[in-house]
């Protein structure tokens, strides 16, 4: 509250800020590509507000203190408190006014034993307080260690190729 003389002050008139600042979320789920109905916990993510930061990995998004988000059992997770893509400063904004803004979701880690099918950064916008746009990844399962068994880890399958002799 702003009180510009002493009169505003002593009778409580002060100028109040209308602004308004309008927060949601965005979502972001990862499958098994070869099972879309199987989710993949456990994958890591940023976020961030331009293309050029989202490709060059600088300048994540951090809200209260978190840059990094994981995927939950479900292999999804839930980014709170990004502001609103097209309401900036009060007002409504077109998708071509440059306060408009596409938030960028960067894929940067899996489980041991996965792989991505697609990491490039995926777009979405956030729009309201209770609804979110969900951005879709696909994970593959690596082949397991023919030497060990262990999943995830092939490693060199050493052999020979008998060449006859001419």
């Amino acid at each position: 509250v702003l009180y510009p003389s002493k009169y505003a002050l002593d009778t409580g008139t002060g100028v109040r800020d209308g602004a308004i600042t309008k927060w949601g979320p965005l979502s972001v789920t990862v499958m098994q590509s070869d099972d879309p109905s199987r989710p993949v916990a456990g994958a890591v993510f940023e976020v961030y507000a331009t293309p050029q930061d989202a490709f060059a990995r600088r300048n994540p998004v951090t809200i209260n203190g978190v840059s990094r988000w994981a995927t939950d059992d479900q292999g999804r997770l839930i980014i709170n408190g990004l502001r609103f893509s097209e309401f900036v400063n009060g007002l409504d904004r077109e998708t071509s006014d440059p306060l408009f803004r596409d938030y960028w979701v960067v894929p940067v880690s899996l489980p041991d034993g996965w792989s991505w099918v697609d990491q490039q950064p995926l777009s979405g916008i956030v729009n309201s307080e209770l609804e979110y746009q969900t951005l879709d990844y696909l994970a593959e399962q690596k082949p397991d260690d023919p030497d060990t068994g262990e999943p995830g880890r092939p490693g060199l399958v050493f052999g020979w190729i008998p060449i006859p002799w001419i």
